[in-house]
């Protein structure tokens, strides 16, 4: 019989392997009887064994399923939680790990085949997804740990074809030199390596890679966040010193156990949740204002504790209480503005750099035409107001931001400070609507066109068609006039400029194509930032090696965050 003894080693094989479930199987799917043994589990038929069989597969399908699926999570939990691979061979980690039912842990060479094998799936889903991509805004950042080393992270901003932002890191990268030159070389093979170059439409550097605009000839502009950082801490050295006298104030408190006490209680009796005091870091002149906002927050209850402290360095004049309300009220809409740039990553915040510096400066000619502002204040406000025309002087005449300004729905016109900057966007981009009608032929000529001898003709044409001209101003009267989109809905949230032209594209057919094509530009460079301060904790701690570097951020950045759904 064909295939008998293929049966016959299945039935040897589960009565040594699967006694279990022969039993279980023979007892209730088939009737039995005496075998020349006696043994009454040799089923009467072949077709258990069968079954038996294809269930014991089935197991261990199952089994190998469920083992790549725990290695997976354990990829997840060493790139997400900075450990390194070797864990797999620590005794303690091995322990833990007898209590995974039927769970065997992989050795450090097959994790490391593993990650692998994650890492050319999820670069040829890239690869496959940017070359959909129309346009491409770059962010770079560098890191220099040691003298020997320098590190480089590009990522790439872009609009599918839903209109929905996404971010990508294209590459993390040692580099043997910090020369212009070198850098530009490496993000060109960056950008080389996924067929970009023809797409890159925008550039974002911190103030460190800036000279790589000459070398690569994109257009360029530095990031937001850090140009506002220089102009905030550049203006704060005016009240340098008291500044230094709340950071010593905020010092000892906090490392006195009797002051703290202190602070905790008076808070409790006056009915507070008790908060501590937040020191400043040097490198985030934000914790400057976060300290002193706190510090102010909890006037009543600091003068209390220093009242029991005999020091008289502590005695705090009521005048330098004031400066530091002040300053929180001049400092506080620079806050309100970095922290928006840098949280609001699911659309093009390109389009508030003009509209953000318009806002800044005006309140800070507002601050200064208060009466009663105290002179250090006064100084304060000039230095940022000054600040702001000398880092964003020009703005509005770059092209790429002030259509991405234009085409946002929250601002509009109403997003320039000069309105015959704004007037002459609008030409600007009326002469794109015009190239793209033109190029598309969207004007068609009747069939009969040659026959009909009307001197009339030309102008019926342009009346019941119109002309290129005609239909660009028409559509873009139409979207000025239209109702704006307010910047916050009403739970407080970012509303999506996105959004709003999924909903409109209809009705502004040319300039949602040229929005899709140029408001994809991000105002900062702070993920690569991100990126970059894991990397110093990687290298410190794992001493990882370029190539493994490179595929664990692209892991770590690249992948959906759907896996941790539920977590």
């Amino acid at each position: 019989m064909p295939g008998s003894s293929e049966f016959s080693n299945s039935r040897s094989h589960l009565k040594r392997k699967h006694v279990t479930d022969v039993y279980s199987s023979s007892s209730s799917r088939t009737e039995t009887r005496s075998s020349p043994q006696g043994d009454p589990r040799i089923p009467r038929t072949g077709t258990s064994s069968v079954t038996l069989m294809h269930n014991a597969c089935d197991e261990q399908r199952s089994n190998k399923s469920r083992k790549k699926n725990i290695d997976l999570d354990l990829l997840d939990f060493c790139m997400g939680g900075l450990h390194p691979f070797s864990i797999v061979e620590e005794r303690g980690f091995k322990k833990l790990c007898r209590w995974i039912p039927g769970y065997e842990l992989p050795t450090q060479s097959e994790f490391d085949s593993i990650m692998q094998e994650e890492y050319s799936n999820l670069h040829e889903k890239v690869v496959s997804q940017l070359s959909k991509v129309k346009n491409i805004c770059l962010t770079a950042g560098m890191w220099t740990p040691l003298k020997t080393e320098s590190y480089l992270a590009l990522t790439g901003h872009y609009f599918n074809e839903e209109l929905d932002m996404k971010t990508v890191l294209l590459g993390c990268c040692q580099l043997s030199d910090t020369s212009s030159t070198n850098i530009a070389e490496a993000i060109w093979k960056l950008v080389d390596k996924y067929d970009l170059k023809s797409k890159v439409n925008f550039m974002i550097t911190n103030d460190a890679l800036k000279a790589v605009r000459e070398e690569l000839g994109w257009k360029h502009f530095g990031c937001c966040a850090d140009s506002l950082n220089s102009i905030v801490e550049d203006a704060l050295e005016n009240v340098k010193p008291q500044i230094e006298e709340v950071k010593q104030v905020v010092s000892y408190v906090k490392n006195s156990t009797s002051c703290c006490k202190m602070l905790e209680e008076y808070q409790i009796q006056h009915g507070q949740s008790p908060k501590p005091l937040i020191q400043a870091l040097d490198t985030s002149w934000n914790s400057t204002f976060l300290m002193l906002k706190r510090f102010i927050e909890l006037e009543d209850a600091v003068k209390s504790t220093l009242a029991s402290v005999v020091r008289d360095a502590f005695k705090i004049k009521e005048e330098e209480w004031t400066l530091y309300k002040e300053l929180c009220r001049i400092l506080s809409p620079f806050d309100e503005i970095t922290t928006s740039l840098m949280s609001d990553e699911n659309y093009g915040t390109g389009s508030c750099i003009i509209a953000m510096t318009c806002c800044l400066s005006e309140e800070c000619q507002r601050l200064l035409a208060k009466t009663g502002l105290s002179k250090k204040s006064r100084k304060t406000a000039q230095l940022l107001e000054s600040g702001l025309k000398e880092r964003f002087k020009a703005i509005e005449k770059s092209g790429t931001l002030s259509i991405n300004t234009f085409l946002d729905p929250r601002f509009k016109t109403h997003g320039f400070s000069n309105q015959i900057e704004a007037m002459r966007t609008k030409e600007r981009i009326r002469k794109m609507i015009v190239e793209m009608i033109a190029k598309a032929e969207l004007i068609t000529i009747p069939d009969n066109d040659e026959d009909d001898s009307s001197p009339w003709k030309t102008i019926d044409r342009e009346i019941c068609q119109g002309t290129p001209m005609s239909m660009a101003l028409e559509e873009v009267d139409k979207f000025l006039s239209d109702k704006m989109l307010p910047r916050e809905d009403a739970s407080g949230n970012s509303t999506s400029p996105q959004e709003w032209w999924r909903l409109h594209k209809d009705r502004y057919p040319n300039l949602k194509k040229i929005y899709e094509t140029k408001c994809n530009i991000v105002a900062t460079s702070v993920l690569c930032e991100q990126i970059i301060s894991e990397t110093r904790l990687r290298l410190k701690s794992n001493r990882l090696t370029s190539s493994e570097l490179e595929q664990i951020m692209f892991l770590v950045v690249n992948s959906p965050e759907k896996r941790f759904a539920g977590f």
